[in-house]
C-alpha cells in the first residue's frame, strides 16, 4: 500500500514541476514502474517502485563519449528500501529513440550498504 501511495505522489506531483518528466516500466532483478525527473542537461533523478522495492538515484549524464546521437552514459548514487534501507552505486546507459517521446535504458546497481546483491534492469519510458 505504501508503494502505491509513493507512486501516486510521484506520478501526479512531478509533472506539475517539470516539463522533462518521464514514466515507464523496467524489468530485471525485479519488475518496477520507473520515473525520471531531468534536473538539467547533466543531472537527473530516477525513481522506481516495484514488488518489494522502492528506490531513487541521483545521476550525472555524460554525453561526451558517444558519436551516436541520443546515447548517454549515466552514473551516480542512490538509496533503496528492500528488506531494510540501503545505499547503492548506479551506472548505465540511456538512448533517446529518434524524434519519438520514448527512451530505452539499462542500469546496474551495486549495493554499498545492505541489499541482496547486484540489480540489473532494462526498460523504456515515455517523455512527457
Amino acid at each position: 500500500m505504501k508503494q502505491i501511495l509513493v507512486l501516486l505522489v510521484v506520478a501526479f506531483a512531478l509533472p506539475s514541476f517539470a516539463s522533462d518528466y518521464s514514466a515507464g516500466v523496467m524489468v530485471g532483478s525485479s519488475v518496477a514502474l520507473s520515473g525520471k525527473y531531468q534536473l538539467s542537461d547533466n543531472n537527473q533523478i530516477n525513481a522506481a517502485v516495484g514488488n518489494g522495492h522502492v528506490g531513487a538515484d541521483y545521476l550525472w549524464v555524460d554525453k561526451r563519449n558517444f558519436d551516436v546521437s541520443g546515447l548517454s552514459w549515466q552514473y551516480g548514487a542512490g538509496a533503496f528500501v528492500e528488506d531494510g534501507f540501503g545505499i547503492r552505486a548506479v551506472g548505465g546507459a540511456e538512448y533517446k529513440i529518434g524524434s519519438t517521446p520514448f527512451d530505452a535504458f539499462g542500469f546496474l546497481a551495486i549495493p554499498l550498504m545492505a541489499g541482496n546483491g547486484l540489480n540489473i534492469a532494462v526498460g523504456a519510458r515515455y517523455n512527457f
